[in-house]
């Protein structure tokens, strides 16, 4: 619908933002992004939940130094309540320049009239380490 394709252009204007200031390191508009109570489902990880703590994880890939960060959606669906945008993920970050390739999927959710992340989740598609 038209709705949804509106609603589209402006989550892919977040998702811009939202890479560009893991690259210019802009910590504070990327926790704007999020709602007050947000939820981040980082790999290898317990659940991080509410802003204070997903202010700390940002500011802990941040510290990392992202030097490229790009998302492109493949899938984008919901209502005027919740939008889902899967999609797959580039990231450059650390002194070795570590190039990861991933998924992701955000949930967003009006907060105060603004699509906000609302729910976070992303993993590489590299495979895992064997267990030793």
């Amino acid at each position: 619908s038209s709705d949804l394709a509106a609603a589209r252009k402006v989550i892919d204007e977040n998702n811009a933002r939202f890479t560009k200031a893991h690259v210019t390191g802009d910590g504070k508009l990327i926790d704007s992004m999020f709602t007050k109570d947000a939820r981040s489902l980082p790999p290898e990880s317990e659940p991080v939940i509410g802003l204070a703590a997903i202010s700390k994880l940002t500011a802990q890939y941040l510290a990392a130094g992202v030097s490229e960060f790009t998302e492109v959606t493949t899938d984008f669906y919901g209502n005027e309540n919740l939008l889902i945008d899967q999609g797959d993920y580039v990231m450059v970050y650390g002194k070795e320049k570590t190039k990861e390739k991933g998924k992701y999927l955000n949930v967003w959710k009006k907060e105060d009239g603004v699509w906000k992340i609302y729910t976070n989740i992303w993993n590489t598609n590299a495979p895992a380490a064997p267990v030793k």
